[in-house]
């Protein structure tokens, strides 16, 4: 130690007993391992105490100490005057893990320029990117293949990659110049969606084809298959590539780590309570890592699949089925150490590391806000409400001081001041993504409604959503327990293609005739006030009975949203003479008849009981049931598990489990499904 330190610890400021004070410098960041040096020469007095806020302390007005832990710890000084009075002053200090040599990368709809700060996100309906000046907040919009969801930077081949589930393409764009360099395409179905780029090695997801390509700008280089439901993306500080399976059709999450063995994430046990629920973690639709590269972190909802009248006695409620959650994998394992659940939020979407790897963002989408936390700890350091309608995704500009949300919905990028979360973060700009609207003013007005659950009309307390069981419009994979509502087991169902149908009643048992008719999902299942006024609600009640449609304007938005979802999934599979031949022979047609292969009709309420049925398939509209409504095969191979009560894993499986096919030898019955498979 020096002399002029040593005399400082010694002697201090030389106060005196009327000007005792505790002044303990400015806050401090450093790595783990390195020295810190806390400063309290302007105080005044006699002694001096540091305590660290990790358990060790020194004495001395200034005093060096070195952090073994990361955390975001409060150092206290306290100083004692000649006559014994003692006064304290604290700092925050943030001792951070050093960062990995290689930064770790993650698929995002929004993604900043490590070198320009520029902004690029991407317009899903647009069919486009804007990339955004922060500084003077003007914007270009460039051309994109159709449907672009995620986009990569790869700053040093000065590339930007768009994949695009719709054009089952991807884009290859110049950095600098926004120029097409090229456009490499995939098989019919694949659906493109995560994209991660670094330093010239660039992998993309294809969430139909369950497989995830390596590609240059030539085309495909490598290809694994086999990746279940792949969805976001990380590419690790050590090249390994992490895949979310997106949706959890049994009892655990999982996220892939190609060319190695997976992680699970288990069926949360927690108690139910006003603050707590358990479930399966699912629609993993973040993934993202710590700037050392050694923690994932896996935003995500859970789905309470273990409750329900049927399951325990104990009826879902709208805080007990479905909980936003923040998982954490830790050097391959599933860490419990900063997970977190979250109260009053239904999903989180994504999740973004600060760039010291002190904080995590946690993005709601439902409740348009993000939750801050310690990533040492998990404890709440703060939130930011009101970031924009259905936020999508999270990045910060290069000095970490500027975070951006993509506002989805509202076509913006909003802007926040992050630097100090002492307070409400301000609001610094918001700018628009795209020059047009591309939906219909009702369509865009019912898919908010649809992804909201901000909206008390919808929800109570922030936590259900129509897209949080149907999210994109799909099904969840998940069989939930609706015994409480006259039903039985149910598994969700998809709304892709509804909208073509033009006919049919809604659910299994066709308890509903009109989209409308959720309005009682709303109010009983969401806790919602619901969209009707308490009049209008008391003369349709009966969801068969007198029509809702035109009696308010958020419930027929939903459904012009719902009737916008034309498209089915196309299939990845090929259909062969040999399999339509044994689908007819069959006389499978005879009740999924072509081209939308299902006799569901709202003139004829056909149900079918095709031998499936158990004592959990309970009642229809609390009474009788008498068999279920044939759901359509188009689009099907995307939508496993099967049957009402999803207890078909493969199409193979739902083929048998109907009575009159039980004994239909295994080469037909893989011929019917490989034909249905394609349809």
């Amino acid at each position: 130690m020096n002399l002029w330190l040593a005399g400082l610890m010694a002697c201090g400021s030389g106060g005196s007993p009327e000007s005792t004070e505790a002044d303990a410098g400015v806050d401090i960041v450093v790595a783990v391992g390195e020295v810190a040096l806390f400063d309290g020469s302007e105080s005044a007095g006699v002694e001096a105490v540091w305590s660290f806020g990790d358990g060790d302390q020194s004495d001395g007005f200034v005093s060096e100490h070195v952090y073994t832990e990361p955390g975001r710890y409060s150092a206290v000084l306290q100083v004692t005057g000649e006559d014994g009075l003692k006064k304290t002053d604290s700092v925050k200090v943030v001792a951070y893990l050093p960062p990995a040599d290689t930064p770790p990368v993650w698929s995002s709809s929004l993604a900043v320029h490590p070198e320009t700060g520029a902004i690029w996100v991407v317009n899903p309906e647009g069919n486009s990117v804007a990339v955004i000046d922060p500084m003077s907040q003007e914007r270009e919009l460039v051309s994109t293949c159709a449907g672009p969801r995620t986009l990569a930077i790869d700053a040093k081949e000065d590339r930007v990659l768009v994949a695009c589930e719709s054009g089952d393409s991807v884009d290859v764009l110049e950095a600098q110049s926004l120029e097409l360099v090229s456009r490499v395409f995939f098989e019919p179905g694949a659906r493109p969606y995560g994209a991660v780029a670094r330093n010239g090695e660039w992998w993309i997801g294809l969430q139909g084809a369950q497989a995830v390509v390596k590609i240059e700008e030539a085309g495909v280089v490598e290809r694994v298959d086999e990746v279940p439901d792949p969805r976001a993306m990380v590419l690790d500080s050590e090249g390994g590539l992490w895949v979310t399976r997106w949706r959890s059709p049994d009892e655990q999450g999982w996220i892939s780590r190609v060319g190695f063995e997976g992680v699970s994430l288990a069926l949360d046990t927690t108690p139910d309570s006003d603050t707590t629920s358990g479930g399966v973690p699912t629609q993993l639709d973040g993934l993202s890592m710590s700037p050392d590269g050694k923690s994932l972190y896996i935003p995500a909802h859970q789905a309470n699949v273990r409750r329900g009248a049927y399951l325990t006695g104990q009826p879902l409620t709208f805080e007990t089925t479905v909980r936003a959650v923040l998982r954490v994998v830790e050097n391959g394992e599933e860490s419990d150490k900063v997970a977190k659940l979250f109260d009053e939020k239904g999903h989180a979407n994504f999740a973004l590391p600060s760039v010291l790897g002190d904080l995590v963002y946690v993005l709601h989408p439902g409740t348009q806000s993000v939750s801050v936390l310690d990533a040492y700890s998990g404890v709440h350091a703060g939130s930011i409400l009101e970031v924009g309608h259905t936020p999508t995704a999270l990045a910060l500009s290069p000095s970490g001081e500027t975070l951006y949300v993509h506002a989805w919905l509202d076509r913006e990028v909003v802007a926040f001041d992050v630097a100090d979360l002492s307070g409400p973060p301000n609001r610094i700009f918001s700018v628009s993504t795209l020059e047009e609207e591309p939906l219909a003013p009702a369509v865009l007005s019912g898919k908010r409604v649809f992804h909201s659950s901000a909206d008390p009309r919808m929800a109570k307390s922030g936590y259900i959503s129509c897209a949080h069981c149907h999210p994109d419009g799909r099904d969840d994979g998940v069989v939930w327990d609706f015994s409480d509502r006259g039903e039985g087991l149910r598994n969700t169902t998809s709304m892709e293609g509804l909208g073509s149908l033009k006919s049919g009643p809604l659910h299994w048992t066709g308890n509903f005739d009109e989209v409308q008719d959720f309005e009682q999902d709303i109010r009983e299942a969401f806790g919602g006030l619901g969209f009707l006024s308490e009049e209008e609600w008391e003369d349709t009640q009966d969801a068969l009975g007198e029509p809702k449609e035109g009696l308010s304007a958020g419930l027929d938005d939903l459904a012009a949203y719902v009737a916008s979802l034309v498209e089915f999934p196309v299939s990845p599979f090929t259909a062969s003479e040999e399999g339509e031949e044994a689908f007819l022979e069959a006389g499978c047609d005879s009740c999924h008849p072509a081209p939308d292969y299902t006799d569901s009709s709202l003139e004829d309420f056909k149900r079918h009981d095709v031998g499936t049925w158990t004592e959990a398939s309970g009642q229809r509209r609390g009474g009788l049931l008498d068999g279920f409504d044939t759901p359509t095969l188009r689009g099907v191979q995307a939508t496993a598990p099967y049957l009402h009560d999803g207890s078909a894993k493969t199409l193979e499986a739902a083929i048998v489990a109907h009575e009159s096919y039980s004994d239909l030898d295994d080469e037909t019955v893989r011929r019917i499904a490989d034909f249905v498979r394609s349809l």
